[in-house]
């Protein structure tokens, strides 16, 4: 029964680690995207662009920020030795 404790005890810590990385990724591409939406009037001003050429900053900002995210798993992956169930 101990050892059933001490897995379940294990699981349940490593649902909170899980939990607390995923809420600072989230964080991360919130203050990102935040960022990004703070400097479109400069960009705006500098690079003299339209309504539609900001929304097309956005889109690639954020476009090339997921790919990079998803790249980072992939490199964690490996890095770690794959996924653990």
């Amino acid at each position: 029964m101990s050892m059933t404790a001490a897995v379940s005890a294990d699981a349940r810590q490593r649902r909170w680690w899980i939990l607390s990385v995923l809420c600072l990724s989230v964080l991360l591409v919130v203050v990102d995207n935040t960022i990004v939406n703070v400097a479109l009037p400069t960009m705006s001003r500098e690079l003299s662009a339209s309504t539609q050429g900001l929304q097309w900053i956005v889109d690639a900002y954020t476009l090339v920020f997921a790919a990079l995210l998803l790249a980072g798993r992939n490199l964690g992956d490996r890095i770690v030795g794959g996924r653990r169930s």
